[in-house]
């Protein structure tokens, strides 16, 4: 039982912006904080019917930073390892699926 987490009551706050993020701009350890910086890749065309040329490096904007306690992080980890690991499973069972003959 050592390794349960405590309970604790959630107070989900309506107001709270959501933040998308694709790129991984920076991490960095700075006085005990580990700190994230997240951006997303944008094309914003002069005119709406153009597209990104060939070649063109993309324009990533900071979208957030995070900034967490090591507890918090090793938190952030597991779950997203467990995320991960459930893709991977479900990709995993997917492809035998599709694998399987027709009868």
């Amino acid at each position: 039982m050592a390794n349960e987490k405590p309970k604790f009551t959630l107070v989900d706050d309506p107001s709270l912006r959501e933040t998308y993020a694709d790129t991984m701009i920076s991490t960095g350890f700075f006085n005990g904080v580990c700190v994230l910086t997240m951006g997303a890749t944008r094309f914003i065309p002069k005119r709406t019917n153009e597209a990104p040329k060939d070649g063109t490096a993309p324009t990533v904007y900071t979208t957030a930073r995070l900034a967490m306690t090591p507890n918090a992080a090793v938190e952030v980890v597991n779950v997203l390892t467990n995320m991960l690991n459930t893709l991977s499973q479900a990709e995993r069972a997917a492809q035998a699926a599709q694998e399987q003959p027709k009868h």
